[in-house]
């Protein structure tokens, strides 16, 4: 398999607060990916039109619509990605810099055939502090052993 393309997608729905900073993250990575597919789940919001205002100013994304939920927009946007890696990741977050570049390396060495990662939360709110504190672990409590990474 080719490994010097990479799609990193994403599924949004109702992001107007946070895209960008997603989108800035994505395309800061150390690690560029060619291509960043973007799946709007039916926004309700100014979402779109933003992920539009960088698709304008010439940034290799693309803006597709489907889905109706996280799993099955997240696998639009596969359909559409043209990279024989996809990276996925979730909307209201930032990537590290470096994020990529450790995501697809066990791949492009060819010591993995599937890979997941690890997140910390960055609440901006109480209520979002406490959803954090109850519902996600802290790096030090992971063994990367046994750990198993999520999705929806």
């Amino acid at each position: 398999m080719d490994v010097s393309r990479v799609s990193l997608v994403c599924t949004v729905r109702d992001e107007a607060d946070t895209i960008a900073a997603l989108l800035d993250s994505m395309l800061a990575q150390s690690r560029m990916p060619d291509e960043i597919v973007v799946n709007d789940c039916s926004s309700r919001d100014s979402t779109a039109s933003i992920v539009e205002g960088y698709i304008a100013a010439g940034h290799p994304i693309r803006l597709v619509r489907g889905g109706h939920n996280i799993p099955s927009g997240r696998n639009n946007a596969i359909c559409h990605a043209s990279g024989p890696l996809i990276a996925c990741t979730d909307a209201g977050l930032t990537l590290d810099r470096d994020w990529l570049a450790h995501i697809v390396a066990p791949l492009v060495r060819g010591e993995a055939d599937v890979v997941g990662g690890f997140f910390t939360p960055a609440p901006r709110s109480r209520f979002e502090l406490v959803l954090a504190a109850t519902n996600y672990r802290d790096a030090s409590e992971i063994d990367p052993a046994t750990f198993l990474p999520f999705g929806q």
